[in-house]
């Protein structure tokens, strides 16, 4: 009898056809671990950021200090009265004015909306030409061109679009165009308030808008007429509904709304 002692499988201990078993549990996890940090450490990298100082900082100016600003936007068909909170020269968020007749302390979803249409990142950065990005200089050529075309015929052949605006420096620069170019045509597209100046003009009252007072209707019929939310002084009259329509007492009344819608 041998002393001999046989592997499994018949082969023996060091033979060639010893079957293959690939790489073990313990080992794996080793190489896994050690690509792991190898990638955490290559993205803990500090970023390069050139910094350059404010040789002539303005007085108000801190970082981390937010500033605030008093101004007016178009929101829909009403100039709203905001509050601007500013970060860094970034616009973060808005709030209504209390001191403004029309906010009042509020906004409205188009005011809240500003934010969003300033910091939008499919708005162009560049002109574009004929489905291709173009060139400032480009467009200063093609513009200087027609501009001329514009001298020599008064004019003629230019119509501009525009809504109905209460900006002082847009109503500037269209009596300006007019002036320089008598022919040229002015269209205003005003769906919100067109029908309200129609409606007043039949009853004398020419180059006028309504000013709802919900504060003291007792019924309030609104045909074909978003009060609340689309028409020119809606956050005025959302004070005043909600004024109406609040109940401290069991003798306190409120008014009552109807709405016709197409």
């Amino acid at each position: 009898m041998s002393g001999r002692t046989d592997a499994p499988g018949g082969a023996r201990p060091g033979d060639s056809g010893a079957p293959d078993r690939g790489v073990d549990r313990r080992t794996f996890l080793e190489v896994l671990g050690g690509v792991a940090g190898a990638t955490a450490l290559a993205a803990c990298r500090r970023p390069v950021e050139c910094v350059v100082p404010v040789a002539d900082r303005p007085e108000d100016l801190l970082p981390g200090e937010p500033l605030q600003y008093a101004t007016a936007l178009r929101a829909g068909p009403d100039v709203c009265g905001v509050l601007v909170r500013s970060l860094a020269g970034r616009p973060t968020k808005i709030e209504g004015n209390p001191k403004h007749p029309t906010s009042g302390g509020a906004t409205s979803a188009f005011a809240q909306a500003e934010l969003w249409e300033l910091l939008d990142p499919d708005r162009s950065s560049r002109p574009w030409q004929r489905e291709r990005p173009a060139g400032w200089s480009e467009f200063r050529g093609e513009l200087e061109e027609v501009r001329r075309g514009l001298v020599k015929r008064g004019g003629s052949g230019l119509a501009i679009v525009v809504d109905a605006t209460t900006s002082p420096t847009a109503i500037r620069l269209l009596q300006q165009t007019r002036a320089r170019w008598p022919q040229t045509r002015l269209f205003v597209d005003d769906a919100l308030t067109g029908p309200a100046r129609a409606g007043l003009e039949l009853l004398g009252r020419r180059g006028l808008l309504p000013r709802w007072r919900l504060d003291s209707a007792d019924v309030i019929a609104a045909f074909d007429c978003d009060l609340l939310q689309l028409e020119r002084g809606a956050l005025r009259a959302d004070r005043e509904f909600a004024a109406r329509r609040r109940v401290t007492a069991p003798v306190d009344e409120m008014s009552r709304l109807y709405v016709v819608e197409p």
